[in-house]
């Protein structure tokens, strides 16, 4: 039984313990042998690499199964030898002879007519030759890993053999023809830059695997809470839901004007509360912007009722206290209205960032009143002179009614509104371009012959906020359609139940919202 000698073994005890710099060092100590293995079992020069950075990858990972009964040098080769086979099984061709202008050589690998020969041999018998007089592998062992049989793989290294030696120029004997293969390591050395890619690549993986272990033991924590208090977390969504949707309506939802009497306390509530306070400024970035139909020369206040207006030439920003700015692109109208923070945008473009904001931004347009649905977004709102608009919406969250409809979406989604026709459905900037024109061709009737089966078939997880809000606007007797997909999707938590979403109960639909923002 070979065994490594102390230093070595203390460098293993102590990788074995988490000291990643003395693994490293075990790696620098063996990355000449591993590149050579690698390079003689493909012959080329990209798939050593590959190969090599697989195998300390793995290493890696397995650091625990380090044995004493065999040294660490044969324990990172066997792990070698398995990552190129895992290679190996992936090749359509592995048994087909080679040609060398196949390959991308290292610069010093022998030029000798055997070594040349070795090169034409197909994948499967190079694999073959190099385990079995390079490194001394057993047939045996060698037609375990490929599944062959013995009696085959003994016959093609004769075959290997009688081929090389045909061949060759020098016309070797088969003595020669062995001697030249176990010499073929030779020179074989690999870039000085490649361990420490592989390292580098370590590194970013480990990263990676950490950050999906705080998300999965930070969701099974919530889990572990729903359970333990389901119906007080139930509660607790519920809450913060109705508390969201409830501040925009404050502000702007139609129903309201059924209660006038609500509707003058709060205006004057309000107006009281803020019109000393929440002072907006208008900066000028280039041209001459108007202010009620008058240039101005220079940055300047901006009260309720004031318009803003940009050529074709000008630009400007509303930069507003505790909420962000309004960026205003040319050939663009808007007003400020009453209340805190709240326009209308009559035509044009503008960008909207709230990050960081402490109070909610709205938005009215022809067709439609656009609220921030939590603190903060990044939005490109466009309204053309036809009355057609589209959302980009970048980070953040909106809420847009339209017709009293209710849209709700996250940053990375899209959404058109159509002048008489209202809006259309949001969808992910990087939805297939067939799953959008359906949906458009659904929602805004422009082919009568688009049903709902055409656009679930199309659309895949990226799609999932749409599915959610398609779920809620189509007839009662195809929500089951839209459900199953949703459901396939995003499974929705086990403290709401299929009849209160199918019966689309407002508070579940909004606790199923938020597994599906956990989930995306």
């Amino acid at each position: 039984m070979t065994q490594d000698n102390k230093f070595i073994r203390s460098l293993i005890e102590s990788a074995k313990r988490g000291n990643n710099a003395a693994l490293e060092q075990l790696f620098e100590m063996n990355l000449g042998k591993i590149y050579k293995l690698s390079f003689l079992l493909t012959g080329d020069k990209p798939s050593a690499d590959l190969i090599t950075i697989n195998t300390f990858i793995n290493a890696w990972d397995f650091t625990d199964t380090i044995d004493e009964d065999i040294t660490f040098a044969e324990w990172i080769k066997d792990i070698t030898v398995y990552v190129a086979l895992h290679e190996l099984k992936k090749q359509d061709k592995s048994d087909e002879p080679k040609e060398l202008e196949d390959y991308e050589l290292i610069e010093k690998f022998p030029s000798s007519s055997v070594a040349k020969e070795y090169l034409k041999l197909s994948d499967t018998n190079k694999f073959i030759l190099t385990l079995n007089f390079i490194e001394n592998y057993s047939a045996d062992a060698i037609a375990k890993m490929l599944d062959i049989g013995t009696n085959d793989i003994a016959q093609r290294i004769t075959d290997s053999i009688k081929t090389i030696k045909s061949g060759s120029d020098e016309k070797p004997s088969v003595d020669t023809v062995l001697e030249k293969l176990e010499n073929l390591p030779g020179e074989i050395i690999p870039e000085k830059n490649l361990l420490k890619y592989a390292l580098d690549k370590i590194h970013d993986m480990k990263f990676e695997d950490w950050e999906k272990e705080e998300k999965k033991r930070l969701k099974e924590e919530i889990l572990k809470y729903r359970k333990e208090t389901k119906e007080n977390k139930v509660e607790q969504k519920i809450d913060k839901i109705k508390i969201k949707r409830e501040i925009p309506k404050l502000h702007f939802n139609k129903k309201f004007l059924l209660y006038p009497i609500i509707i003058a306390v709060l205006v004057t509530f309000f107006l009281y509360l803020f019109s000393d306070t929440t002072q907006w400024t208008m900066v000028i970035k280039s041209g001459t912007p108007q202010l009620n139909n008058q240039i101005i020369a220079g940055n300047t206040e901006i009260n309720i009722g004031d318009i803003v207006q940009t050529n074709d030439i000008s630009e400007a920003t509303l930069e507003m206290p505790d909420v962000g700015t309004i960026e205003i692109l040319e050939s663009t109208t808007i007003e400020r209205l009453g209340g805190s923070y709240s326009a209308k945008l009559v035509i044009g473009k503008i960008i909207v960032n709230t990050d960081g904001a402490k109070d909610l931004l709205h938005i009215e347009i022809s067709q439609a009143i656009i609220n921030e649905f939590s603190l903060g977004s990044n939005y490109i709102l466009h309204l053309d002179e036809s009355g057609n608009s589209a959302i980009e919406l970048i980070d953040g969250w909106l809420q847009v009614i339209s017709s009293e409809t209710e849209f709700i979406f996250p940053g990375e989604y899209n959404l058109k509104i159509l002048n008489n026709a209202g809006a259309g459905l949001p969808f992910h900037t990087s939805s297939t371009s067939e799953f959008i024109n359906l949906l458009e061709e659904y929602i805004f009737g422009r082919k009568s012959d688009i049903n709902l089966n055409m656009i679930i078939e199309s659309s895949s997880a990226k799609d999932g906020i749409t599915l959610w809000n398609l779920f809620r606007i189509v007839k009662p007797g195809q929500r089951r359609v839209v459900y199953d997909k949703l459901d396939e999707l995003f499974p929705h938590p086990d403290d709401i139940n299929r009849k209160d979403l199918l019966t689309l109960d407002e508070d579940m639909l909004y606790v199923w919202l938020e597994e599906i923002e956990w989930l995306m």
